[in-house]
């Protein structure tokens, strides 16, 4: 109907059958809309063959000869006393978009009433004193030295479960407080060791244990310049086994997830990854937490990371983590943010002639797409459109 007003400016689009409730070869006509706009095929109309209807949506026109960038910067939500924030904001400039999943935050412990200790134990209110004294004074790094002498004394003597906890926390929070005492961790008073350390020991027994020092490694990664160290060291062994050992709990695959996905965004890190199989592991990650958007959207984010080089070099990705890609939008239909890291991650894949066959041999894909179109037109419209293209699930003519 639209292409009547102008019937000498039209694009027309072939719409293979594939088994669709549509004759063969059916010829869509499209009008050009103005260079500022974008016409997209209405997913409901193009997929179910009716008279073809064009709407038009004042979404930015997607550069495919470039993938948008990967962007940190703290949260503009931060609570007044920073419990949200970066330790600084980190953005690239740059005038592309940035996708809401690949937005990277510092993890906040947990608060001082969740981080109650059952014990009433010499030791730990010993130390607790010694360090709210170091606190009082401004010497973190005494704060560090001693907590962390007294995890590593733990892990070879007592081994005590609230012990380690405390140990965790209270490095946890001062470790955001300055890339100083990040550094200090990492390199220093075998403060790394001991966290890893006490992973390995309390592996089977605790996964709270797990899930904090998950989160301290997510935020000593914060610093681009320490990351690659992080993973080095043995960090990425470390989560990586936590997420393996306690696979149901979605707790710690919410802190592990945002800890790789900080990783993956260091060269080094996603190197180390790739040889540890991770893309499996958060494969798995995905498949068991179907509804959680925390680990959909992280893990949609990590798979991309991986399977892109700095240079834009794609590699090739298993059906397994395209199923989880297109299920987290099928779960999470409503999620903005996960619709928009699963179509751009599917975007990511799709530059590779190799997984664009995987991809269109997945039975969903075509529902996954209809779905984020309807519900997110604007945020992935430019997404579902050059994807229709690349898997040719439309052929312009």
């Amino acid at each position: 109907q639209a292409c009547a007003k102008t019937p000498d400016l039209v694009r027309t689009f072939v719409l293979p059958a594939n088994g669709l409730n549509m004759l063969p070869n059916s010829v869509l006509n499209v009008p050009v809309m103005d260079d500022d706009e974008i016409s997209l095929v209405t997913m409901e109309t193009a997929l179910r063959g009716d008279d073809c209807t064009v709407i038009s949506t004042s979404v930015r026109k997607f550069r495919t000869d470039s993938m948008p960038a990967i962007n940190e910067e703290s949260n503009d939500d931060a609570e007044p006393d920073g419990s949200d924030r970066n330790t600084e904001a980190r953005r690239e400039s740059n005038d592309q978009k940035t996708v809401a999943s690949h937005l990277i935050r510092e993890p906040s412990p947990p608060s001082e009433s969740e981080n109650e200790i059952e014990s009433d134990a010499m030791d730990i209110s010993t130390l607790r004193e010694i360090v709210s004294d170091f606190s009082k004074a401004d010497y973190d790094a005494g704060a560090i030295e001693v907590v962390s002498q007294a995890l590593i004394q733990d892990n070879s003597t007592n081994r005590s479960v609230d012990l380690a906890l405390f140990c965790l926390t209270t490095l946890w929070v001062l470790a955001r407080k300055s890339d100083t005492n990040k550094r200090k961790m990492i390199f220093e008073d075998r403060t790394f060791d001991a966290i890893l350390e006490v992973m390995h020991l309390y592996a089977e027994v605790s996964s709270e244990i797990q899930t904090r020092a998950c989160g301290v490694l997510w935020s000593l990664a914060m610093d681009p310049n320490d990351r690659k160290h992080v993973a080095q060291l043995g960090g990425c062994d470390g989560i990586l086994n936590a997420m393996l050992v306690h696979m149901e709990v979605e707790s710690l695959h919410v802190m592990a997830l945002g800890a790789l996905k900080v990783i993956s965004l260091d060269a080094e890190g996603q190197s180390m990854l790739r040889r540890k199989e991770a893309a499996s592991i958060v494969a798995d990650s995905m498949a068991s937490h179907p509804t959680n958007a925390t680990v959909q959207s992280e893990g949609c984010a990590i798979l991309c990371n991986l399977a892109r080089e700095a240079n834009q070099f794609v590699h090739p990705v298993s059906a397994r983590e395209i199923e989880v890609v297109i299920n987290a939008i099928l779960s999470n239909p409503n999620s903005s943010d996960v619709v928009e890291g699963a179509c751009f991650a599917l975007l990511c894949f799709a530059s590779s002639t190799e997984n664009v066959n995987v991809i269109r041999r997945n039975l969903q894909i075509r529902r996954a797409l209809e779905l984020s179109f309807q519900n997110h037109p604007v945020a992935v419209g430019e997404y579902v459109q050059t994807l229709l293209q690349r898997l040719q699930l439309y052929t312009a003519v």
